[in-house]
């Protein structure tokens, strides 16, 4: 059992694959790879292959990337490649779900070009699947009265 796994959310790096502005794409820590080469020994002791469970209140906090790697850290780099129309690794998962697209923009000594943003996620449909077979999230209505949500305003930060 992985406690505040979230910690080892950097298990994961990129080679090829190209970034995009407010794409964060860290280098795998130290810790991350820990941890990865921790659960998959544990699982290799498995017959079912399994035995390794995480547990964290915030799992996927700057970027795609953490999907990955947080789904490899608990069920292994095969089977989420598997589980995500058959990818392989980490560079192949964010070539499949992650969107870019060029924009017009202006850098702040003013001058103009067309760099990639994040746009959004592809294949949402099998992203959800995937977390949803090897994850249980819960959230404050979910616990029932054991947390208390109070009520607030929407509204913008000043």
């Amino acid at each position: 059992m992985i406690d505040e796994a979230h910690i080892f959310k950097n298990a994961a790096q990129t080679i090829d694959f190209k970034g995009a502005k407010f794409l964060s794409l860290s280098p795998a820590s130290q810790r991350g790879l820990d941890a990865q080469a921790k659960a998959w020994f544990i699982r290799g002791k498995s017959q079912l292959g399994d035995g390794v469970l995480l547990l964290t209140a915030t799992a996927i906090t700057n970027s795609p990337l953490e999907i990955y790697s947080m789904l490899s850290l608990s069920v292994g780099h095969e089977r989420v490649n598997d589980m995500c129309l058959g990818i392989k690794g980490a560079d192949n998962f964010m070539e499949v779900f992650v969107q870019k697209d060029n924009q017009d923009d202006v850098t702040i000594d003013g001058v103009a070009g067309r760099p990639m943003y994040l746009s959004g996620l592809n294949n949402v449909s099998i992203l959800r699947k995937s977390i949803g077979e090897v994850a249980t999230i819960k959230s404050a209505e979910d616990v029932g009265e054991q947390i208390v949500v109070p009520d607030r305003e929407e509204g913008i930060l000043q």
